[in-house]
């Protein structure tokens, strides 16, 4: 294997037009950014200044933006000209930006050719972290030690071609369950979806079976389980009555979860784990127990040695005895979030105007994009060529440090 045989040439083409001069000040102008030909900042200087500072939100002045402009552009501005020209039009086309460069590197993703029965494996999480306490008015976070002003980003994964298919930011007290489907998400046949417990919503499944995808989901300790009998009537099931021997795991069939009107049927697999997690659940729940009037009921306990999940997927494409590897892939996307917080340090802002602000996180937002692409390239050369997988962390480390200007 050559690494000079990689097609260098076609990754450089497709992250120039990611920046082509006159698209983004097409974007800069309808976003009213720029509104006089005369003006001495223009969007590419603006956008690049941004993208292209590998400062961290704690780092980066003012007045090292100002220097960086001059370096790069011989744009000279004052700091105080700087500040007023993060207003409402300068979020809206970074904004622009960020959804022009999401669209651009995700049609230029590559299929990686693995035998799988799934047309994608698409996950959902979110990410948190707190920000400066004069920004609780936009992005509300908790009273007491969880901070005043949080932020939290919802993040839709495809982990077989490496494909950020949406990526919403919420305030941080706001449910996960709110963030339903996603503005750009679409349901495709065959592709199955999984979704952090926070994110359980069973119109949603039903949504997904009805559209021909699959779902794999960890199972709510109170969810209700039926079994529907000969006359047509549904009947509760105590899943208690049906939990498996120490070490092992047991699948029950056309089990039907949810209560009221709102039933999806589904195979419920039900799996022994190790006592060691078993107790570290336990201590969890004892703690949380200790700290609050909550009550942890017996049966949440005694749950706390098995795992319950719920799939439509049938069993000659998911297996029961996979099911548990195939969704402990979820936190493929938790290694995403540490190397936006370990490499790109985007939970790293300090105090600034709710317009620098969202400037500062859709801008690393751009870089953390172009990295993942970059990756995924390089990432797919050599899983051709050789079956070898790059680490995200090292690459995103240095394609960062090679971007210093």
């Amino acid at each position: 294997m050559e690494v000079e045989d990689f097609n260098q040439e076609e990754l450089i083409s497709e992250l120039k037009n990611c920046f082509l001069k006159k698209e983004i000040e097409e974007l800069a102008r309808s976003s009213k950014f720029i509104q006089r030909s005369t003006s001495r900042l223009t969007g590419e200087s603006f956008l690049m200044m941004n993208v292209f500072d590998c400062t961290d939100g704690k780092e980066r002045s003012l007045n090292d933006s100002c220097d960086w402009l001059l370096e790069h552009f011989q744009t000279d501005l004052t700091k105080q000209s700087l500040d007023e020209r993060y207003n409402t039009d300068a979020v809206r086309f970074i904004k622009s930006c960020f959804s022009r460069v999401l669209e651009m590197v995700n049609k230029g993703v590559l299929e990686r050719n693995l035998e799988l029965a799934f047309s994608k494996i698409q996950i959902t999480d979110s990410t948190s972290f707190q920000i400066p306490p004069n920004l609780a008015i936009f992005y509300k976070g908790y009273k007491g030690n969880g901070g005043n002003a949080i932020l939290k980003m919802h993040l839709n994964y495809n982990l077989l071609n490496g494909q950020i298919t949406d990526l919403f930011l919420t305030d941080g007290v706001a449910n996960d369950n709110l963030y339903k489907l996603g503005k750009l998400e679409k349901i495709e046949a065959n592709g199955l979806y999984m979704r952090d417990l926070g994110y359980y919503d069973l119109k949603y499944f039903l949504k997904l079976d009805k559209e021909k995808g699959y779902f794999l989901s960890r199972a709510k300790t109170d969810a209700a389980y039926n079994k529907l009998g000969e006359d047509g009537e549904f009947y509760r099931i105590k899943i208690e009555d049906y939990l498996p021997e120490k070490g092992q795991t047991k699948e029950l069939k056309e089990v039907y979860v949810g209560a009221k009107k709102t039933k999806i049927k589904v195979r419920l697999i039900l799996q022994s784990v190790p006592e060691e997690i078993a107790l570290q659940r336990l201590k969890k729940l004892e703690k949380k127990e200790a700290n609050s009037k909550y009550k942890v009921s017996e049966k949440r306990k005694a749950m706390c040695y098995f795992n319950v999940y719920f799939t439509n997927a049938p069993a000659d494409i998911l297996p029961a005895s996979i099911v548990r590897l195939i969704y402990t892939l979820r936190w493929q996307i938790e290694l995403m979030f540490k190397i936006w917080k370990s490499v790109f340090k985007i939970d790293k802002v300090k105090k600034m105007s709710i317009f620098r602000f969202e400037c500062y996180i859709y801008s690393k937002l751009i870089a953390i994009l172009l990295t993942l692409h970059i990756h995924n390239k390089f990432d797919q050369f050599f899983w051709e060529e050789e079956e070898i997988e790059l680490s995200p962390t090292k690459t995103a480390k240095v394609i960062k440090k090679n971007s210093r200007a």
